[in-house]
């Protein structure tokens, strides 16, 4: 564990943030499991990491187990509950449920019906990278593509109107810091803004697509759940509300 310490605090550095991979060299080295300060665990070998998320054995931190834990406060903030309704954080039933209907629109057919739309925005970002190179002699790719391309590309995907694309970015870079491994106080401050941002952007989203389906995963979700729901519309707009805030 003494080992494990000063390797975390080079990966919350910012050197170790621009780079990371010789921190988790240095972890790998430590062996697959390594004893984490807290009392857990880090799993860095593949096979042991292919252990833990798909073997039937393991479960995820849902919130029956951050109840049983001796820091409930931890787990309390708004943005970490939001973020344990959302399909990493489930468990059976409930996350077979939201697994069956995401994984239906991403069956084969499906991605090829995707290629054409993400084919086009990826050629539109790198017009956009190669414009800003011949202007500035330079460009970040992370910046115009790498953050860009999936924003938009779940935003054609779920039909959220491109002129609010740059808002959907904007609240998810906001909100992950509550998927951060040791998050600070301050960082969950930013992430519960974000939050209650991405609760009323989608609440008032679902709430249109019911008005005006359209042909996109977001009215299929709703087809999908209201059928589940049993006329229950409250407790099929919350699953809804969650599998919507996973993709984005």
């Amino acid at each position: 564990r003494r080992a494990v310490i000063p390797l975390l605090r080079r990966l919350r550095s910012a050197e170790g943030t621009a780079n990371p991979r010789p921190v988790w060299a240095a972890l790998h080295e430590l062996g697959e499991l390594v004893p984490a300060p807290w009392g857990g665990y880090f799993v860095v070998g593949f096979d042991a990491c292919n252990e833990v998320l798909r073997g039937r054995k393991w479960q995820s931190t849902d919130f029956a187990w951050q109840e049983r834990q001796g820091n409930p406060e931890r787990w309390a903030d708004l943005a970490t509950r939001e973020m344990t309704r959302t399909l990493p954080r489930l468990n059976a039933p409930a996350h077979t449920c939201q697994r069956r209907a995401v994984g239906t629109p991403f069956d084969r057919a499906s991605l090829e019906a995707l290629r054409p739309m993400i084919a086009t925005l990826i050629s539109s970002l790198l017009d956009e990278l190669e414009a800003e190179i011949r202007a500035e002699g330079h460009a970040d790719f992370m910046r115009i593509v790498g953050e860009q391309l999936p924003a938009r590309s779940v935003g054609e995907w779920i039909g959220i109107d491109r002129a609010k694309h740059a808002h959907l970015l904007d609240f998810t870079h906001r909100q992950v810091y509550a998927q951060e491994l040791l998050p600070t106080r301050s960082q969950l401050a930013v992430s519960e803004q974000a939050t209650l941002e991405m609760r009323e952007f989608f609440t008032q989203l679902i709430r249109e697509r019911r008005a005006q389906p359209g042909d996109d995963a977001l009215t299929r979700w709703i087809a999908h759940f209201d059928a589940l729901s049993g006329g229950d519309r409250a407790a099929a707009d919350q699953v809804i509300y969650d599998l919507t805030m996973f993709v984005t």
